[in-house]
């Protein structure tokens, strides 16, 4: 498992904060993992903890509804404050009135989900002035290389060879994303627009054979991707 430091870094010192931190971004881009990981570090210091993943149908079939979330939180908590964690609460309906009860109760609340649900306009409304958000991007280039080396792999001066092929971005393991056969580096699946890893697929239009706009942040460009590798 990769450590992801800078985003763990952000979040340190709301840890004890009553806002509600959350934490965002594209699907499999790690923000459960990050969120394990706070729940890790904080576990050093306190064993005041409630996790609850939304996807688990178990803790679905219980926890219904928003009043049933404060029930079992304030049955399960322990003096002092409690740090409690939400994963993919978007599941939960109600959910944000919970978390603005729970956070006046001596609660540090964490929740994760998408992006376009739980920061869409009618709950941010509802969540104005009592939330702090996290952005997560998948793997940079240099977490890239760090979880190549974790896993034992080398990395190809080819491109082809390091992303193509059978390599997770071809065979559809991160939704919408595939090899361009133009030579432009990595595409968004249906058009002919380049990716910007370590962000979301989206980017400046590109020509047929031509590189987007070469940046120190897009390591899957052909044109820069042997001198990255050989920083």
């Amino acid at each position: 498992m990769i450590y992801r430091e800078h985003y763990i870094d952000e979040i340190r010192p709301f840890y004890d904060s009553d806002l509600i931190k959350i934490i965002t971004g594209v699907r499999r881009s790690g923000k459960s993992v990050i969120m394990e990981q706070v729940a890790d570090e904080i576990k050093q210091k306190s064993n005041n903890l409630i996790y609850l993943n939304f996807e688990d149908k178990k803790v679905a079939a219980n926890i219904k509804s928003s009043d049933m979330l404060i029930d079992y939180a304030e049955q399960n908590r322990k003096d002092g404050k409690c740090y409690l964690f939400l994963d993919e609460i978007q599941e939960l309906d109600g959910w944000q009135d919970a978390c603005k009860t729970l956070r006046l109760y001596d609660f540090s609340v964490f929740i994760t989900g998408s992006n376009s649900y739980l920061l869409s306009g009618e709950l941010v409304t509802k969540l104005t002035g009592r939330y702090l958000e996290f952005e997560m991007f998948p793997l940079s280039f240099d977490e890239y290389i760090e979880m190549k080396n974790f896993l034992g792999k080398s990395v190809s001066n080819d491109i082809y060879d390091e992303f193509g092929k059978k390599s997770a971005l071809s065979t559809g393991q991160h939704p919408g994303l595939r090899i361009c056969g133009k030579g432009s580096g990595l595409c968004r699946v249906g058009a002919h627009r380049p990716s910007l890893p370590g962000g979301h697929p989206s980017a400046a239009g590109c020509s047929e054979g031509t590189p987007a706009t070469p940046r120190a942040s897009l390591p899957y460009q052909a044109l820069n991707f042997s001198r990255l590798i050989q920083r």
